[in-house]
């Protein structure tokens, strides 16, 4: 493949894709803040479960 149709290809123009709604920004944000959090809640419940199941009780 020639060079320059190498560069051609990658130096094209592409129309610009449309903006995404403030609303629609704003619900990925908080799906992706509600995910992390019950992923964090997740594991902490696991550690909790395997410090328990390991003898450390909490009274």
């Amino acid at each position: 493949m020639p060079m320059k149709a190498i560069i051609n290809h990658f130096l094209t123009i592409k129309p610009m894709q449309k903006k995404a709604h403030w609303y629609q920004q704003i619900g990925w944000m908080i799906i992706i803040w509600s995910l992390s959090v019950l992923s964090l809640a997740i594991i902490a419940s696991l550690f909790k479960l395997l410090m328990y199941s390991a003898g450390m009780r909490t009274h």
